[in-house]
């Protein structure tokens, strides 16, 4: 939880002494343009690491978690070692097992107004538009949004007033769209991933 210095992570075991955590620096478009629907869960997901597996990490730290009192769980919230990237996947290995969560370090809030098919980017310190952030849009023919059918939909970017329209295309492509990933990057303020429903007709 929590952006920037004050990210944290909580981390519950049991019936381990120790989890380590192991930092590994994204491109988080190339990932977006990998997987984008996994990449718009992926920091709830919990969910594996896969190919990172084989990939040596950026830095690695090993967390305490020993139960006291004979206790057979225990909670623990460390902060997020943002020194190492703004863009993250950290990776909790500890018995045997693997969880793995991402981390954009994004000063920015995104508000998708999917009725009309638009976006609206602001700064999180103070509300201001932000003119010019990315946009990199994919579809899904599937209502929950899949990557094995996902495909490359449009980009743009951002107006003075901090909105892109994310769903108008000249051809006749959101005919098959049934749902969008959304990136929205930007150099000063990091990156998100969104998803949204295709507007309604």
């Amino acid at each position: 939880k929590g952006a920037g210095s004050d990210a944290s992570l909580r981390i519950v075991a049991a019936n381990v002494d120790s989890v380590e955590l192991r930092y590994y620096c994204m491109d988080v478009e190339l990932l977006f343009s990998t997987k984008p629907f996994t990449s718009a869960g992926a920091g709830n997901s919990g969910s594996s690491s896969g190919g990172f597996a084989f990939v040596r990490p950026n830095k690695s730290v090993t967390v305490d978690v020993r139960a006291a009192g004979g206790a057979s769980m225990r909670e623990e919230v460390v902060a997020v070692d943002t020194s190492v990237g703004s863009n993250l996947l950290i990776e909790a290995v500890a018995g045997g097992k693997r969880v793995a969560v991402t981390f954009f370090a994004a000063s920015l809030d995104v508000e998708m107004m999917e009725s009309a098919g638009r976006v609206r980017v602001t700064r999180s310190s103070d509300g201001r538009p932000i003119a010019r952030a990315y946009v990199k849009v994919f579809g899904s023919c599937t209502d929950g949004g899949s990557d094995s059918d996902a495909f490359f939909f449009k980009d743009c970017y951002t107006s003075a007033t901090g909105v892109a329209d994310y769903a108008s295309v000249s051809t006749d492509a959101l005919d098959r769209v049934r749902k969008f990933a959304v990136l929205v990057a930007t150099p000063e303020h990091g990156a998100v991933v969104r998803t949204a429903r295709k507007p309604a007709s």
